[in-house]
């Protein structure tokens, strides 16, 4: 999976980063919150 992300895909990456953002809110590294959002993702929960 690409850490770079199309123009196309801009709102997406935006997603990402809030996603990010609120799972190291809850007390994960950055590195979990990856992780954490990389399953969300697999499980086709996409916005939170």
């Amino acid at each position: 999976m690409p850490w770079f992300v199309p123009p196309s895909k801009g709102k997406k990456a935006k997603k990402s980063k809030v996603k990010k953002e609120r799972f190291t809110a809850l007390g994960l590294s950055p590195k979990a919150a990856r992780k954490a959002a990389k399953r969300a993702r697999r499980n086709g929960r996409k916005t939170w």
